[in-house]
C-alpha cells in the first residue's frame, strides 16, 4: 500500500526575530487546542516529550510560523495544514521560529504541529505562533469531540515505520503520525493522547530480567516526563476510550512469568480506572506478538477486570505482521502494515462503541492518464448520488472533474474522472471543500487542501517474450496490464526461413498473444518489431515502439504419441477439428505426465468463454469436445495449462 502524503523539506529556519508587520501569538491564547501529556507549569512555553503531542490552530492570511525550543535537535514533527501534512520539521536544538507555511491564499487555514518522536528524542517546549500583523487566530471549526488515549510500545510509538529492515533506527524512521493509533483516532475524528516508549512493558522491559524491571510502564504511567517523578498528570479529561498495547517485550525473550504479566496487568488495569472515571478499556494483543498462549492470558485478564464492576473491559487481536506488507527497521511493522491495523482496530471500535467513522482519504492515485482513484477509511455515500466538493490542481493549474462515481463493488473507493489527461511525470493536488461526501453513518467528509496525489504513470513497455512449442503462437509480456486489442497493425515477424505475418491477437491480463500463418521451427531465431500505437496500458499509456527483439525457438516440435509405449512424449495442445466449425468441434491435447490441468476458451478480448478442464489428469492423449452454440461467430482460443506451461490454438466458429 502507498504512503497518503509527501513530506517536503523545511526551507527556512531562523533565529527568533520580531519583524515588522508580524505579531507573536502567544502559547497562552485560549483559541490555541494542545492535545497530549503537557506541562505547563510555564504556560507560555508548555513543554512535551511523548509521541502525538499536538498544537493545533486556525489562522486567517497567507503566511504562519512557530516557535519552538527543542531540547538536542532530534526530535521531528509533522506540519499540518488544512488537513494535509505540509512538511516534515526537524528543528534544531534551542529556540528558533520556524517558517512553515506561506504564499497561502488569504482566508481561514487550519494549522497543527504534531509530534512524531518519542521520548528519547528529546524534551520540546512551544512558545507560539507568528501571524502578520493585520490577522488573527480563530476558532477551530472543525471540533474534535473525543479523546482516545493509547498506551504502548515500540509499535504505538511507529517505531522504523518509515525504516527498512538493516536500517540503522533514527527519529528519521519514526513516525508516530502514521502509526495504527493515530491512525484510528483520526478515523473517529477524535482528539489523540499517547503514552508509549519503545521497549517498554508491563511488569518486564526488552531483554529484562525474568521477575521484571521497575521502569516498566505501570511505575512510570503518572509523569508527563518518563524519567522524572514530577509533575505527574491530572489526568483530565476522561478519554472516551484507552487502548493499552503492551505485552510484546514481556515476552519477546525468554523467561516471560505468565503470573507476573496477569496480576501486573490487572493491577495496571485498577489504576487506570481510579484515576480516571469508570473508563472502557481496550486491550490490544499488537502485530509483534503471534503466541496463542499469550492470548488466554489477555482472556483470564480481561474476565478478571470486567468481575470488578470498575468498568468495561475488552480484548481485540490486531492481525499479526507476516512480511508481505514489509518490514521496518528492526523487524518492525511498516506503515503500510499499520495502516491495516487500524483499519481493523477502526471497525471494531465502531462495532464495539456504535461511533461513525469519519470518512478520510487513505490513498490517492492515478490510475489512468484521466482518472483518480481514492481509496477511503470507510465506505462512502451521498445523499444526492453525486460526490461533490473535490477541485484539482494539474502541474497547479485547476482541471475540470468531468465526473466521479463510486466503485460498483468496494463502496471505499471513488473515481474522479478528468477532462484532461495527466502525463507521466506530471503534479496533481487533490483539495476538497464542503461538498456531499459521507461515511457509512453521518458524518462527512473534512475539508482538507493540497492532498498530493500519486502519479503512478510509467512508459508501457515489452518485458520478455516466449515461442510457444508447436511454433504457431508468440506470447509477449508487458510491464503491466494491457488493453483488449481490437485491432493490430505494425508487427514484423521474421524467422529463419522469411516472414510469419500475423492474423490474430488476444490479451490476457499483461501478456499479448500473437497468432501466426505459418509455423515457426524449432531451432529458428524470430526477430519481432513493432512500430504501431493499438498496444495500450490499461493506463491509457500508448506502448512505445520496439524493433528487433529476438527469441529463440528452442522447443521442441510436437511429435506426437508414441504407439509403442502408448503414452506421449510431450504436454501438447494439438488443431481442433473441424476448424472451421459449427457449433461443436473436437479438442486434443496430449499429457506426458500426471497432473492438474486447466483447459478454457478464451474470446478476442481475452474474456474467459468457457471452462472444459479443471482437474488431475493421468499421462495420455486426450479429446474434448466443445459446443459453442449461442456464440457468435468469429475467433476463438483454446488455453491449456499444466505445470506451469500453457499452449494455445486458434479456433474459428463460422456463422
Amino acid at each position: 500500500m502507498k504512503l497518503l502524503f509527501v513530506m517536503v523539506p523545511l526551507l527556512l529556519i531562523s533565529n527568533v526575530v520580531w519583524c515588522q508587520g508580524e505579531v507573536t501569538i502567544p502559547a497562552t491564547d485560549s483559541l490555541i487546542e494542545y492535545t497530549g501529556r503537557i506541562d505547563f507549569t510555564d504556560p507560555a512555553a508548555p513543554r512535551f516529550a511523548y509521541p502525538g503531542v499536538s498544537v493545533r490552530a486556525a489562522f486567517t492570511g497567507t503566511s504562519i510560523s512557530v516557535i519552538l525550543d527543542d531540547e538536542w535537535g532530534f526530535n521531528y514533527y509533522n506540519v499540518i495544514l488544512d488537513g494535509v501534512v505540509l512538511s516534515k520539521l526537524q528543528p534544531s536544538a534551542g529556540t528558533f521560529t520556524y517558517s512553515v507555511a506561506a504564499n497561502l491564499v488569504d482566508t481561514v487555514h487550519e494549522i497543527e504541529l504534531f509530534k512524531l518522536t518519542e521520548q528519547d528524542f528529546g524534551k520540546a517546549s512551544f512558545n507560539g505562533f507568528v501571524i502578520s500583523s493585520d490577522r488573527a487566530i480563530v476558532p477551530l471549526s472543525n471540533k474534535h469531540t473525543r479523546l482516545i488515549e493509547f498506551i504502548g510500545n515500540s509499535v504505538t510509538c511507529g517505531y522504523g515505520n518509515e525504516g527498512a529492515l538493516g536500517q540503522v533506527f533514527s527519529g528519521s524512521t519514526q513516525n508516530h503520525y502514521m502509526t495504527y493509533a493515530a491512525l484510528t483516532s483520526r478515523n473517529f475524528n477524535a482528539r489523540h493522547l499517547a503514552v508509549a516508549k519503545s521497549g517498554i512493558g508491563i511488569y518486564r522491559n526488552y531483554d529484562g530480567p525474568p521477575n521484571g524491571d521497575p521502569d516498566c510502564m505501570p511505575n512510570l504511567y503518572p509523569r508527563i516526563f518518563l524519567w522524572e517523578d514530577s509533575p505527574q498528570y491530572a489526568f483530565q479529561p476522561t478519554p472516551d476510550l484507552i487502548c493499552i498495547e503492551l505485552g510484546t517485550n514481556d515476552f519477546s525473550t525468554g523467561g516471560g512469568d505468565s503470573a507476573r504479566f496477569v496480576s501486573h496487568y490487572v493491577s495496571f488495569i485498577d489504576t487506570l480506572q481510579s484515576r480516571y472515571a469508570f473508563p472502557d478499556i481496550l486491550c490490544l494483543l499488537g502485530p509483534l506478538l503471534n503466541a496463542p498462549f499469550v492470548r488466554n492470558y489477555f482472556q483470564t485478564i480481561v474476565a478478571i477486570a470486567n468481575s470488578k464492576g470498575k468498568g468495561t473491559v475488552e480484548f481485540f487481536e490486531m492481525s499479526h505482521m507476516t512480511g508481505d506488507l514489509g518490514i521496518g527497521t528492526d523487524y518492525h511493522p511498516t506503515v503500510a502494515q499499520h495502516i491495516k491495523n487500524g483499519l481493523e482496530l477502526t471497525e471494531y471500535i465502531r462495532t464495539l462503541k456504535g461511533w461513525d467513522v469519519v470518512p478520510a482519504v487513505m490513498e490517492a492515485s492515478v490510475v489512468t492518464k484521466h482518472q483518480v482513484r481514492l481509496n477511503f477509511n470507510t465506505q462512502i455515500s451521498s445523499s444526492t448520488g453525486e460526490y461533490t466538493g473535490f477541485a484539482t490542481l494539474l502541474n497547479r493549474l485547476p482541471v475540470t472533474i468531468a465526473s466521479a462515481h463510486r466503485d460498483s463493488i468496494d463502496a471505499k473507493i471513488l473515481y474522479l474522472q478528468l477532462s484532461q489527461a495527466i502525463e507521466i511525470g506530471d503534479t496533481i493536488l487533490l483539495n476538497y471543500r464542503p461538498g456531499s461526501v459521507s461515511g457509512a453513518g453521518t458524518a462527512k467528509l473534512n475539508y482538507f487542501v493540497g492532498l498530493n496525489v500519486a502519479d503512478s504513470l510509467r512508459p508501457t513497455e515489452l518485458a520478455n517474450g516466449e515461442i510457444y512449442p508447436g511454433g504457431r503462437d508468440i506470447v509477449l509480456r508487458f510491464n503491466k496490464p494491457l488493453q483488449p486489442v481490437t485491432e493490430l497493425s505494425g508487427f514484423s515477424v521474421v524467422a529463419d526461413d522469411g516472414g510469419h505475418p500475423v492474423d490474430g491477437a488476444v490479451v490476457t491480463a499483461n501478456e499479448l498473444l500473437l497468432h501466426t500463418t505459418r509455423t515457426i521451427l524449432s531451432g529458428d531465431l524470430v526477430d519481432i518489431s513493432y512500430s504501431g500505437t493499438d498496444i495500450v496500458g490499461k493506463d491509457e499509456i500508448v506502448a512505445a515502439p520496439f524493433f528487433n527483439i529476438a527469441l529463440w525457438n528452442g522447443s521442441l516440435q510436437t511429435t506426437g504419441v508414441d504407439n509403442a509405449a502408448g503414452t506421449p512424449h510431450e504436454f501438447a495442445l494439438r488443431q481442433n477439428y473441424p476448424n472451421p466449425f459449427n457449433p461443436t468441434t473436437v479438442i486434443p491435447f496430449d499429457l506426458a505426465a500426471t497432473g492438474a490441468v486447466s483447459m478454457t476458451v478464451i474470446d478476442g478480448l481475452g474474456q474467459n468463454i468457457a471452462t472444459l478442464v479443471n482437474e488431475v489428469r493421468l499421462p495420455g492423449s486426450y479429446e474434448v469436445v466443445w459446443d459453442a452454440s449461442g456464440l457468435s461467430g468469429g475467433v476463438y482460443y483454446c488455453r491449456l495449462s499444466a505445470g506451469g506451461i500453457v499452449r494455445m490454438t486458434k479456433m474459428v466458429l463460422m456463422r
